[in-house]
């Protein structure tokens, strides 16, 4: 496209997520189309706060994991690994940090659940298909808050 037509669009401020455009609206601007950036709106009519949802830490394409198992699958073995870098050792840290933050007391709740389900339904919606409620595991999440 024109370089002179060039948007400096703010995304992110002091760890906040400011603006969540789906890939379509992202193609329309690119194709010269006047739309304004999605500021970002939650079921709770709040700006979203993705750090302090748990439900909502992780990349996109995990939320679809759970498609992926085979029926009757009850247990799911996972690690960590480093992918190798410049240094030879690596220092694992901040895993106190984590589980006090977000494995101590109702990290689940019903709002982050509806939060993240329509900031999910966004992210995922097609055009032209729409969106497979099945993406987001609603039914899992609500399982947590219950048990």
């Amino acid at each position: 496209g024109d370089a002179s037509k060039d948007q400096l669009v703010e995304v992110f401020r002091d760890g906040k997520l400011l603006v969540d455009d789906t890939f379509a609206t992202i193609r329309r601007r690119s194709n010269g189309e006047t739309e304004k950036p999605q500021m970002v709106s939650t079921a709770t009519g709040k700006p979203a706060d993705v750090f302090n949802n748990i439900v909502m830490l992780t990349d996109s394409y995990k939320v679809t994991h759970h498609l992926q198992y085979p029926p009757g699958t009850t247990k799911v073995y996972s690690y960590f690994e480093s992918r190798g870098g410049a240094y030879e050792d690596v220092c694992f840290f901040g895993l106190q940090y984590f589980l006090k933050k977000y494995m101590v007391g109702q990290v689940v709740t019903t709002d982050k659940i509806n939060e993240a389900g329509s900031y999910f339904k966004t992210l995922f919606s097609h055009p032209v298909w729409g969106y497979d409620e099945k993406l987001f595991n609603r039914g899992a999440w609500e399982y947590i808050v219950k048990e």
